[in-house]
């Protein structure tokens, strides 16, 4: 065997290795009902929340189902005596479906949304101003021999498309510009300090069972819907 061979499989074993003992180091805690203090619920504003204690770390879960995506509305509290990152990368949604198939899924960053959302409505916007571009009017005018059709571009459409048209993106580049604001970015959490937004994922049909992921540190915080 070669020097070199021989170096590159004793990288490759140290990296298995160092990769096995992580998952072994890692912890699970899952929320589980009339489990407290570890498992809550929490009711805000008609939405349950479930809680999770571990680590001096307080971790708050609700799954709303939008049209196009799920999204993980979440709330963390550090109480421990370290900085910890809270990072929704780090996060991960698994659907299973009702022949018990599992699908898992990764956050999707919320700019990316926001931008769907304001392309889909510009594409909207275009097809109503191709359609209002040919949208015309024919008016009836008397004539020294009697009277004559004029057919022309039917301005006032025009203007009433271009007039929609500006109103309906403004509102998508707000609605686009609330979905970044509300979301949950990556940040390092210092010791009684406190964060929360919004974390978004693609959205599975007739999914049987939801579980929701969330790795801080060491430990795996998971939430069961």
């Amino acid at each position: 065997m070669s020097n070199r061979l021989h170096r590159l499989l004793a990288c490759v074993i140290s990296l298995f290795a160092f990769t096995s003992l992580q998952a072994q180091d890692r912890s699970r805690v899952v929320w589980q009902k009339d489990n407290a203090p570890q498992s809550d619920t929490w009711v805000s504003h008609g939405h349950w929340y479930h809680i999770l204690r571990a680590n001096g770390v307080g971790i708050a879960v609700n799954l709303l189902d939008s049209k196009d995506y799920e999204i993980v509305q979440m709330s963390v509290l550090n109480n421990s005596e370290k900085p910890v990152i809270v990072d929704p990368g780090q996060m991960t949604i698994t659907y299973e479906d009702k022949k018990g198939k599992e699908t898992a899924a990764l956050a999707i960053k919320p700019q990316k949304i926001a931008d769907k959302f304001i392309g889909r409505t510009a594409s909207i916007n275009s097809t109503r101003s191709i359609v209002a571009g040919q949208a015309e009017k024919t008016t009836t005018v008397r004539t020294t021999s009697g009277s004559a059709t004029i057919t022309e571009p039917d301005t006032e459409k025009q203007k009433a498309a271009a007039a929609e048209n500006a109103g309906e993106l403004a509102d998508a580049r707000a609605h686009g510009d609330s979905i970044v604001k509300g979301a949950l970015f990556a940040e390092t959490l210092e010791p009684k300090a406190h964060i929360e937004g919004n974390v978004y994922f693609k959205r599975v049909k007739d999914a049987r069972k939801i579980t929701v992921t969330v790795a801080i540190g060491n430990t795996d915080y998971i939430f069961n819907y």
